[in-house]
């Protein structure tokens, strides 16, 4: 075992199951398992960073996303500033869209200083998605909203979000939608949001 390695995925779930309510603690284990289906449906990222002394990347990042996501706005705050985590200007402002961050700094505590950026990329934008949440945040972002336990979803909704061929269309979707809920509740989506749905609409995509 590396030096660097802090612990297991059980630790981490340990951990979890400690720190959070247990329907947020199944909502990790619902992203974790979404993180892996999408994976299969639509291809794994490259070998590299499929997993890190053992522990997959569908287990840590899914289930590490949400850990600070019961953190009031003064302790999301706090932790960013004491642990040297630079938060977008959103964030600040509306300090709930940084736990994605407050979370990544936790993984760096319980897991490793050397875990693979691009999977503390993915925890950082899971919320809003980003130009640069990478291919591993992109399949955050969409288990984050599919995940079996969501009950605003039905079956025949989530069907019509995979049948896409192409990861980038069903975050194109599910994006599409949110902005439109917060639009119809009267709420101004993140720059990050608005930003990302404009890079797909103009035929971006997030590639492997």
């Amino acid at each position: 075992m590396s030096e660097s390695m802090l612990c297991t995925v059980e630790d981490i779930r340990g951990f979890l199951r400690r720190t959070l309510s247990e329907r947020r603690f199944f909502h990790c284990e619902g992203v974790a398992s979404s993180m892996r289906a999408l994976f299969e449906q639509f291809g794994y990222p490259e070998t590299s960073l499929l997993s890190y002394h053992g522990m997959d990347v569908s287990d840590v990042v899914g289930l590490m996303h949400d850990a600070a996501r019961e953190y009031s706005d003064s302790e999301l705050l706090r932790f960013a500033s004491a642990h040297s985590l630079a938060l977008a200007p959103e964030m600040v402002a509306v300090p709930v869209l940084s736990h994605g961050v407050v979370a990544h700094g936790l993984a760096l505590e319980l897991i490793g200083s050397d875990i693979p950026l691009p999977w503390l990329d993915a925890m950082d934008w899971h919320t809003t998605g980003n130009v640069k949440m990478g291919y591993i945040g992109m399949a955050l972002f969409i288990a984050d909203f599919i995940e079996p336990g969501r009950t605003f979803l039905d079956d025949a909704k989530r069907r019509e979000y995979l049948g896409h061929d192409d990861m980038n269309q069903t975050a194109s979707a599910i994006l599409d939608d949110m902005i439109a809920h917060w639009k119809s509740k009267g709420i101004v989506p993140s720059e990050s949001s608005s930003v990302l749905q404009k890079f797909f609409h103009d035929g971006g995509r997030i590639i492997l």
